[in-house]
Formats: structure tokens, C-alpha cells, sequence
């Protein structure tokens, strides 16, 4: 195999790994949570939970987007603090 192809390889791993790692971690604390709260109590925590991200995701959302989409055109300007300190 050529280095680029183990290369490839290789950092496929290390990436698998770090989103098994959460995935794994996301499913303990789920179960976690049931376990302490109940099935009933959880579900309503998620269907609140679910409209507070689809609620942020269209009121701050933006502010996220635009914040991404300009970086790199005043990453080397030195008001790239304050631009950042507006977003917040």
C-alpha cells in the first residue's frame, strides 16, 4: 500500500474513534437518565428538549452562521475581536 493510503487508514481510525467514544458515552447517560427519572419523565425531556434546538436553531442559529462565513475573510484584521464579541 502507498503512504497515502496508509495514512488514510490511519486517521480513518482515530476519527472513528472519536465519534464512537460520544456515541457510547451518549448512550450510558441516556440510559442513566431513564433509569433515575423514569421513561415518562425522559420522553418529556426530550420533545422539550427537541423544540428548544429546532427554537435556537432558527432565532441564534445565525448568528453562528455568519460568524463562520466571515472568519476567514477578517481572520487577519485586528477588529476580529470585536466582530466576535458582537456575535455574543
Amino acid at each position: 500500500m502507498s503512504q497515502d493510503h496508509t495514512l488514510l487508514i490511519k486517521d480513518s481510525l482515530k476519527y472513528s474513534v472519536t465519534k464512537i467514544i460520544p456515541g457510547v458515552m451518549g448512550l450510558i447517560a441516556v440510559i442513566v437518565f431513564i433509569r433515575m427519572i423514569g421513561a415518562e419523565e425522559y420522553g418529556k425531556y426530550s420533545i422539550q428538549l427537541s423544540f428548544l434546538m429546532a427554537y435556537s436553531a432558527f432565532t441564534i442559529g445565525w448568528l453562528n452562521q455568519s460568524t463562520l462565513r466571515y472568519y476567514s475573510k477578517y481572520k487577519n484584521d485586528q477588529k476580529l475581536p470585536q466582530i466576535f464579541f458582537i456575535g455574543l
